[in-house]
Order: C-alpha cells, then sequence, then structure tokens
C-alpha cells in the first residue's frame, strides 16, 4: 500500500475531503509541521507528499528517503527546499492554474462592484446613511463603461477555457 503524508494543518472539512477521495491502495497521514520529529517519522516511510501552505524544510525533505513526489497545492514553491528535494532526486510538482476560474470569477465580482459604486454604498450604509440620490447615476457610468467590461469578460473567458482545457474563445465571436 502506497503512503501518501499530508505535510500541513490544515481543517477538518479539508481532511474530510481528502480522506472521502482517497484511492483504494493508498494510506493517508496528516503530519503537522508543528509536531517536528513526529511529523519527520511520517515523511520518512511515505512514498508521496502533500503540501498546501505550510513550510517544508530541508530536516522534511531529508527525512523522505522513499518520497517519489512532493504535491504542492497551488502556486509557489518558496516554502518547499526544492534544492534538497532535486538533488534526492524527488520531483517537486504545483497545481499550476487551479484556481484560474475562481481568479477570473473574482477579478469579475470586483470590476463590477467598483464600476456600481459597491464600497461606497457599504461604507455609507455602515455609516447609518442612505445614499438615496448619491449612487443614482453609476448604472449610467456602467453603459458608458460597458465596452471595457466586455473585453474584460472575454479575455476572462479565454483565460478560463484555457485553464479548463478547452479551446480559447474565437475572438472573432460576439
Amino acid at each position: 500500500m502506497k503512503k501518501i503524508v499530508v505535510y500541513d494543518d490544515l481543517g477538518s472539512r479539508t481532511r474530510q475531503a481528502i480522506e472521502a477521495n482517497l484511492p483504494d491502495g493508498f494510506s493517508l497521514v496528516f503530519a503537522s509541521p508543528k509536531s517536528g520529529e513526529a511529523a519527520l517519522a511520517e515523511v520518512a516511510d511515505a512514498d508521496y507528499m502533500i503540501v498546501w501552505a505550510g513550510y517544508v524544510p530541508t530536516a522534511a525533505v531529508a527525512a523522505g528517503k522513499k518520497l517519489r513526489l512532493i504535491q504542492k497545492v497551488g502556486e509557489g514553491l518558496d516554502r518547499i527546499d526544492v534544492a534538497t528535494a532535486r538533488t534526492m532526486g524527488i520531483p517537486v510538482a504545483k497545481t499550476s492554474g487551479s484556481n484560474g476560474a475562481s481568479v477570473a470569477d473574482f477579478a469579475l465580482l470586483l470590476m463590477l462592484a467598483t464600476i456600481r459604486w459597491l464600497p461606497k454604498a457599504h461604507s455609507s450604509m455602515m455609516a447609518g446613511e442612505w445614499l438615496k440620490f448619491g449612487l443614482r447615476w453609476a448604472p449610467m457610468k456602467c453603459a458608458a463603461s460597458r465596452w471595457a467590461l466586455w473585453g474584460s469578460v472575454r479575455s476572462a473567458g479565454r483565460s478560463l477555457a484555457v485553464s479548463r482545457g478547452s479551446s480559447p474563445v474565437s475572438s472573432t465571436t460576439t
């Protein structure tokens, strides 16, 4: 049976989701980097290591004599001692683009919130004010900005299509 060690401090819902999707033939251990030697002992006989935001120092990589892969969930390998892993012949992978759809959604949300003056509306409401007429012309501003927004939507659509593995949106599509 292949052993996967999750070398990070994760919440219970994340742990449950990982456990529920564990394929047959694999065992799973959660090792908190804060537990020091106990975590290193779990890494020692692991075949695979998964890490989210945790720091994977030289000692943790060096302890993994059987490691076949260190998988970083998300971007950035700056918290993993990649040089030691390379020296030991352990590949280090990351999940580039896995959050592309969420980033595109959030970018569009922020554009719409800004165009519709949501921050101003929120702060005035929190101050107990009601800007009945102060925000009225924001929708007209939206109409004037529709072409800029359309270009952004099309760009986000291309990014989303590429991140999901399908072909990008054609530039001639209207």
